[in-house]
Formats: C-alpha cells, structure tokens, sequence
C-alpha cells in the first residue's frame, strides 16, 4: 500500500489531536482568525524512485505551537509531551514510519514562538499492473 502525503499530515493532526484534544490544530490555509492556544502543522516530502518497484520518501513535519501568552516552560512540556507520544515511529493508517529525529526551535520576531520539526523516512512499493495480454497458450514444432 502507497502512503499518501494526506494520510502522513492526518496522522500526525490526529496525534497532536489525541494529546493535546482542547488545543485547536489549524493548516497553511489559515492566515487570521485563529484561536489561541493552537497549533499549525505544515507538511513537506521528497520522493525518490529507486526502480520500478520501489520509492523513498523522506517529508518534514513543522508543528508550531501559538501560546495565549509566552511562557517557556509550558511549551517545553508540549515537546516533551509530544516526544514522549511519538518514540520513534508515526502510525499511518496499518503501518508505522521511521521518525528519523525530532526537533525544536524558537521563532518569530522574539523567538519566543515554538516549533517542532519531524522528520520521517520510508519506502514504498508500487504495484505493477499488467497491461499487455498473457500468452495462454505456446505451440512448438520441431524438425
């Protein structure tokens, strides 16, 4: 089964969802009018195809955490919350993703802002469909 880039940001706003359920999640899409405390995951993949079978993927997930009003140590309990939650692996629909590291920084204008990033790795296989008819049957003459 190919993973699709949707299935990997669900997984991750279903997670931050399951941890943090009274702490709204919100897209790229929002530019303005989102209710603090919140948080906003951005998702971004390279693929790569090895042969005709199999594909590797590497993809970042940037989650920003937008406090009611700046307090260090509350955001260090939602990376060390959220790091505790993850141990290494992200499950995507039946299967679960090498989460290669995790990350966090301070941005904004003060950098009082945080930002968590995650990196993933994983391959998949794609199914190969025949589309040209099967020999059914083989004559062989001989001499």
């Amino acid at each position: 089964m190919m993973i699709k880039s949707v299935d990997v940001k669900k997984a991750i706003n279903e997670l931050l969802h399951n941890t943090f359920p009274n702490i709204r999640i919100y897209g790229k899409e929002v530019t303005q009018g989102h209710i603090r405390p919140c948080f906003f995951t951005e998702f971004y993949e390279n693929s790569s195809q090895k042969n005709k079978v199999y594909i590797e993927h590497t993809a970042t997930c940037y989650i920003t955490y937008l406090q009611e009003k700046e307090d260090e140590l509350e955001a260090l309990q939602i990376w060390d919350e959220l790091k505790e939650k993850i141990q290494g692996k992200l499950k995507v629909k039946d299967r679960y993703l090498n989460i290669e590291d995790t990350e966090y920084q301070w941005i904004g204008k003060d950098s009082n802002i945080l930002q968590i990033e995650i990196n993933l790795e994983y391959t998949d296989t794609k199914t190969i469909t025949e589309t040209r008819e099967k020999m059914k049957t083989m004559k062989l003459g001989g001499l």
